[in-house]
């Protein structure tokens, strides 16, 4: 770096002499040869590791050097790479983010668009953007990059699927799961022909193709794609590489979201295993690892054991890294999110109401963290009855998320769900149904009739109309649901919600007088019911966690049982 200081040394040198002329300098700002100086030492700190002093010294003497050379100078573009490289190291994401699109502009200017210096900043700004979910910003970035990429260098080189693996994450961020779908496959298909098989790259892409497929609710090639992922890393980089752990956590989550929970619980606790043996029980990976069992135990009916895992992982992160690092509020609001089935209403809201609160003080509070915390609060609140506060708060970050995340984002989907069923309970019923409709619909065209999210969506609107009194029409939809549902579970233990639906169409069908059909799906129901629940016992649960995790089997299997009995009667 010191033939660029050297050119610093004589623009900063030269700009002293006309001072009288020259804009006055920030306050605090260094100027003229001082600044060289600065900028010197703080060049010197960032490629250290010394990134506060780094920072300090770069913001100091900033001013000087914009005002002497511009943006669009080689020396700036160097220099604030390393400042760049400063502000991300302390997560100064804000303040990384404005100067990265800088300095984008300069290099723009300097390069031109298609340079390949250029394109790698506009990656790197666009990949920043995505973490902040800033989708849309960075979508444009890379569909830019691509088009570039394809332009200049071809289909099948390496960059090229670089851009596509990256436009392919910021489509599915925004909820576009079947164009990701299409980049994400490019990626893997040219890697193995570039790369091979086992490159980490090929297998990036192949992990990430399968969580789009599972997303669109083919479970059976996702677990394919994650069991080649996961063999493969084992083969080659060992049975406890943390890479390796890694892909078979990913297939224990995908192995949950397609029924098989027995496996995913076998799975995801050797992976808990390995991580707690290689890393230790406080590293961030076995923090996580142990989250990803919580949820699947919630799943298999056990939210008391899935509370106290969660629990672990909140303390875990608080002791770390403090009550308000982002860590900490992932793991808060995902125990309130457990909670909520537990009905622990109470607690829950309060849990979701700190981390909100948190949230929009550090995040800000359009942040899709702030806004999913927010979500869960207003869920609490309806469980609280406080179903008018709740339809306020949805309604605030449905708006919020439409206009950040997108209109047909997930998130803002998954608010709207939630939204419906609280302006039904507030006597709104029109609006209610119109939101439901749109919700399904929407997650229909963008997700296809059988991913698990466009079937929640519609059993939704089943729930609904059920209330409003509209059975023949509910049961149309549940029949359809429970159809594609039982499908998607094949031969494994069918999921809860698919279990619940089954018993919710038996119920439909009652009230429209015909047991003999009622009887049908209620006789699933508790077929269902009965083995999921013997599939789904912990060996090493305590004596107390199994009396619990019985009482909830119990109680869940009573329900279904008692409406087989009602249609099956004389």
């Amino acid at each position: 770096m010191r033939i660029a200081t050297l050119a610093i040394a004589f623009c900063l040198a030269a700009s002293q002499t006309s001072a009288q002329t020259a804009t006055p300098p920030l306050p605090g700002a260094t100027s003229g040869m001082a600044a060289v100086a600065q900028i010197e030492q703080a060049a010197r700190d960032a490629n250290a590791g010394r990134y506060v002093e780094a920072e300090a010294g770069f913001a100091g003497a900033w001013p000087a050097l914009i005002g002497s050379l511009g943006w669009n100078s080689e020396v700036t573009l160097q220099f604030g790479d390393l400042y760049f490289i400063s502000l991300l190291a302390q997560k100064k994401d804000a303040e990384a983010a404005a100067l990265v699109i800088q300095l984008l502009d300069g290099a723009r200017t300097l390069y031109g668009p298609d340079d390949s210096r250029t394109l790698t900043l506009a990656s790197r700004t666009g990949v920043l953007l995505r973490r902040m979910g800033r989708v849309a910003e960075a979508e444009v970035l890379f569909r830019d990059v691509l088009a570039a990429r394809r332009r200049v260098l071809g289909n099948a080189d390496r960059e090229t699927l670089n851009a596509a693996f990256n436009l392919a994450g910021a489509l599915n961020d925004a909820g576009r799961h079947r164009d990701a779908e299409v980049l994400y496959r490019e990626a893997w298909t040219g890697r193995r022909a570039l790369l091979g098989e086992t490159h980490d790259q090929t297998l990036a892409a192949a992990n990430q193709l399968a969580i789009s497929l599972d997303d669109l609710g083919r479970p059976t090639e996702a677990l394919e794609l994650l069991t080649l992922v996961y063999e493969a890393r084992a083969r080659v980089k060992g049975p406890d590489d943390r890479s390796t752990l890694l892909a078979g956590g990913n297939l224990a989550t995908t192995l949950g979201s397609a029924g098989r929970l027995r496996d995913a619980e076998a799975l995801q606790r050797r992976v808990l295993d390995g991580f707690r043996r290689t890393l230790g029980d406080a590293d961030p990976a076995t923090l996580q690892s142990t989250a990803n069992l919580a949820v699947i135990l919630g799943n298999l009916g056990r939210s008391g054991e899935a509370a106290r895992l969660q629990r672990q992982v909140v303390a875990a992160w608080t002791a770390q890294k403090g009550p308000e690092a982002v860590q900490a509020l992932n793991a808060i609001t995902n125990l309130a999110g457990i909670l909520l089935d537990l009905d622990q209403f109470a607690e829950a809201e309060r849990l979701a109401r700190e981390a909100w609160t948190v949230r929009i003080r550090g995040q800000g509070p359009d942040h899709p963290a702030t806004l999913s915390t927010m979500n869960t609060l207003a869920v609490a609140l309806s469980g609280l009855g406080r179903k008018a506060e709740a339809a306020t708060l949805l309604r605030e970050v449905m708006a919020a998320q439409a206009a950040t995340l997108g209109a047909d984002h997930p998130m803002t989907l998954l608010t709207g769900g939630n939204l419906a069923p609280t302006l039904l309970d507030i006597g709104q019923p029109a609006e209610a149904e119109a939101l439901a409709r749109r919700v399904w619909q929407t997650r229909l065209r963008l997700e296809g009739a059988d991913s698990p999210g466009t079937l929640h969506a519609a059993a939704n609107l089943a729930s609904m109309l059920m209330v409003m009194g509209r059975d023949a029409e509910a049961e149309l939809i549940y029949a359809d649901v429970v159809r594609r549902g039982r499908a998607l579970a094949g031969s494994g233990p069918p999921p809860s919600n698919l279990i619940l639906h089954a018993s919710s169409l038996g119920l439909a069908r009652m009230r429209l007088n015909r047991p003999d059909v009622a009887y049908e799906a209620y006789r699933f129901a508790m077929t269902a019911s009965l083995a999921r629940y013997a599939d789904s016992g912990a060996s090493g649960s305590s004596q107390s966690a199994r009396a619990g995790q019985l009482r909830d089997r119990s109680a869940f299997v009573g329900v279904v049982t008692a409406g087989w009995s009602w249609a099956h009667q004389p």
